[in-house]
């Protein structure tokens, strides 16, 4: 008799294990389910979060590729005519001449008058609309006046 008991209360310990377990399911399932459903509120943070990221992204690959305009300076006295220069002589990759949106950075070398070969550049980034003069653009990290698209003053290499 002794065992018959022991064996009903481990059967009902085992249904009323089975029971909670399936309970518990149900309610992480129904709980996910209200959680997880996206408001448009939701949704715009995620957005912004995106941009400030790729903006991140962004200032720190111009940042790497000022680092290179300047190793190629060290190399060469003087700032490549374009960044195809710079691909095509092993500093940088074709896709990290691109912005985080898929635009080719804008460089654009500076001249001292009478000089063909630059000895400064402008650098910067059109943002995520991809159209320069609109206010996402982005300008270098390391800018200074002489890097800056806004006080732009430049002279044109003689052909």
């Amino acid at each position: 008799m002794f065992y018959s008991q022991q064996r009903i209360n481990l059967v009902s310990f085992i249904r009323a294990f089975v029971i909670v377990t399936l309970l518990g399911d149900l309610i992480l399932i129904v709980g996910c389910a209200i959680v997880s459903k996206p408001d448009k509120k939701h949704l715009k943070v995620e957005e912004q979060n995106i941009d400030d990221l790729s903006y991140s992204i962004c200032e720190r690959d111009m940042t790497s590729l000022q680092t290179l305009l300047e190793l190629y300076y060290t190399h060469h006295k003087y700032y490549p005519k374009d960044l195809t220069v710079l691909i095509r002589e092993g500093f940088i990759t074709e896709k990290s001449s691109l912005d985080p949106w898929g635009n080719q950075y804008m460089y654009e070398p500076i001249y001292e008058n009478g000089s063909s070969e630059a000895y400064n550049y402008l650098l910067a980034s059109s943002g995520h609309d991809g159209t320069t003069g609109t206010t996402d653009d982005i300008t270098a990290p390391i800018n200074t006046e002489r890097h800056d698209f806004k006080n732009k003053k430049l002279i044109i290499a003689p052909e």
